[in-house]
């Protein structure tokens, strides 16, 4: 009777003490990892160019304003082009929360302008100008699958909404428009990469609003002292 109280104790023991260490394997990573990242980051607009209709690279395009530039009405009106296009980039601010030693959640803001000046092709005075403001908010998962001290290797998931102000302006008819449009927004990080403790670096590759390429500086706030 004793023997089998014994054989009987041990096991649960063992069962029990068992289901503790695999408990405390699990919930270690909260003694040593940093729960709430911030991160702020800047990517090519290659995308947002191309939903927006506007050009992100220092090009000028000599066609004129008007796609019929060559019809009678436009005859005694200023022969107008596209000048440089300049653009701010994809500008971004993210947020996220780590829920597991792999998973996070947060969401990102971010920016994108563009500016377009029309010149004349006689006086090269400027004859009126595009402006596009692109706003988007993103709701965002993140996967991280390699967790070191100095190294992370991540991808992610965005979506959300986004609107362009588009604001126009040209003296060939005298004219200023407003115009607001709506769109999609999303964002597939295929690899990521921080490099840091606390503060750190990060370079991303994917596809999206935030850029084809995307890379900034980042804090783990309320990191735990390892």
């Amino acid at each position: 009777m004793e023997k089998r109280f014994l054989t009987t104790f041990l096991l649960v023991s063992v069962t029990v003490a068992t289901m503790f260490a695999q408990q405390d394997s699990t919930q270690s990573w909260k003694m040593t990892m940093a729960r709430h990242d911030v991160q702020v980051g800047i990517g090519d607009p290659f995308v947002a160019g191309w939903m927006t209709g506007n050009k992100f690279l220092f090009l000028s395009d000599m066609t004129p304003l008007e796609e019929e530039a060559n019809a009678p009405d436009m005859w005694f009106k200023k022969d107008v082009f596209k000048g440089y296009s300049f653009t701010t980039g994809a500008l971004s601010v993210a947020y996220r929360y780590r829920v597991a030693k792999w998973l996070w959640v947060g969401g990102t803001v971010g920016y994108v302008g563009f500016h377009t000046a029309y010149i004349d092709r006689l006086t090269h005075e400027k004859a009126g100008t595009d402006h596009t403001d692109l706003v988007m908010v993103m709701p965002s998962v993140r996967f991280s699958w390699l967790n070191k001290k100095y190294v992370t290797l991540y991808s992610g998931l965005s979506a959300g909404y986004a609107i362009s102000i588009v604001k126009s302006f040209n003296d060939l008819d005298g004219g200023a428009s407003l115009t607001l449009r709506h769109h999609f927004a999303g964002q597939l990080t295929a690899v990521g990469v921080h490099v840091g403790t606390k503060w750190y670096g990060f370079t991303e590759v994917g596809f999206g609003l935030q850029g084809i390429v995307s890379a900034g500086f980042g804090c783990h706030i309320g990191a735990p002292k390892k």
